[in-house]
């Protein structure tokens, strides 16, 4: 019996995976595949300094950029959102839209401080800016 002609299919050739970003890193080598970030930095993730396999310049909840989503960005994001200025904490906007509602407000500040909790909540993921790939608004 032969085998089917899919199961025949030889590869020929290799297809290169694009540097989105520009970073030199492509494919699974970038852990940020949307947003530049050569050293390719991975401090930790949500409540821990255990690399997370998402790079600190994309991880999403992170607004302080120690690589870390714990209780000092869901207070950094609260006061932005409350508008309360100097907010030194505030660093990375690009990371803080966690709910994609495209804004960065009480919601994600509610949403970071629960996960950092260790309170799984479905509005905290992998959906703001940088991480996604669009452009941070200047009014965020």
């Amino acid at each position: 019996m032969r085998a089917p002609a899919f199961a025949r299919l030889r590869l020929t050739e290799t297809v290169a995976l694009a540097d989105l970003d520009g970073d030199g890193r492509t494919g699974f080598d970038d852990n940020c595949p949307q947003i530049a970030n050569p050293d390719q930095l991975d401090s930790g993730g949500v409540a821990t300094n255990t690399p997370d396999g998402i790079g600190d310049a994309c991880q999403c909840g992170d607004v302080t950029g120690n690589g870390v989503v714990n209780g000092q960005d869901a207070n950094a994001i609260k006061r932005h959102g409350l508008g309360q200025q100097p907010n030194p904490l505030f660093a990375v906007p690009g990371n803080c839209d966690v709910t994609g509602n495209g804004i960065c407000n009480g919601q994600g500040a509610n949403a970071v401080k629960r996960a950092a909790l260790g309170d799984a909540t479905p509005s905290f993921g992998q959906r703001c800016h940088n991480a996604i790939g669009a452009a941070v608004p200047p009014n965020l």
